[in-house]
């Protein structure tokens, strides 16, 4: 996933998804298409994670924030 421009997917926090091999290649579906973009079969799990930016790992009040 990646957040992308303000308004791109106001669904799930502006949010691009995508189903990769370990080397980053897209996979595709079963139709040949590949596995990117607003993939609304991802937002059952991340809409619930709301409270921290709908991503998992560590909570937010948790991360600490660089000043890089």
């Amino acid at each position: 996933m990646y957040k992308g421009p303000a308004g791109y997917n106001p669904d799930l926090g502006d949010y691009w998804f995508g189903v990769t091999d370990v080397r980053g290649v897209p996979l595709t579906d079963d139709q040949g298409r590949q596995r990117v973009g607003r993939m609304t079969e991802c937002y059952s799990c991340h809409a619930d994670r709301a409270e921290d930016d709908d991503l998992f790992g560590v909570p937010a009040i948790h991360r600490r924030h660089s000043a890089r």
